[in-house]
């Protein structure tokens, strides 16, 4: 009868609980309260594996980092820009890298049109943007 007992008054308290309106200070109800505009994630793997990246699939051999860059094919061209100011800039490994700038080998020396040119090791490359294929 004990045991029953609890699970009623458990049962009770659950259900008023979730019954009852919670009040803010201000007197507003949750109800009004409204979330926030944009809400940002940033995942932190603190030395273990990122699980939004998959273990198989399309890897496209390009290091992660511009400090890697050991050859033209660590080098992946991922966009252009230019700021408002007229100042160039390409995304290369998810890196903005402005015309000029040196990240550890690779010298992004100019970004024309549809490619840039780069230097790794003073040795000249240019790379194409590549367009997707509409499938």
């Amino acid at each position: 009868m004990r045991k029953f007992s609890l699970a009623l008054i458990f049962i009770l308290c659950i259900s008023l609980g979730v019954s009852a309106e919670e009040v803010e200070p201000s007197g507003k109800t949750d109800a009004s309260v409204e979330p926030p505009a944009e809400t940002v994630f940033i995942y932190n793997n603190r030395g273990r594996r990122d699980p939004f990246v998959p273990l198989v699939g399309d890897t496209s051999g390009v290091v992660g980092s511009l400090e890697d860059v050991m050859s033209i094919e660590d080098v992946e061209l991922n966009g252009l820009a230019s700021t408002s100011t007229g100042e160039k800039i390409a995304i290369l490994n998810g890196e903005m890298v402005k015309e000029g700038q040196s990240v550890g080998r690779l010298t992004l020396k100019k970004v024309l049109d549809a490619k840039v040119i780069i230097l790794i090791d003073d040795v000249e490359y240019e790379l194409n943007i590549q367009e997707e294929i509409a499938q």
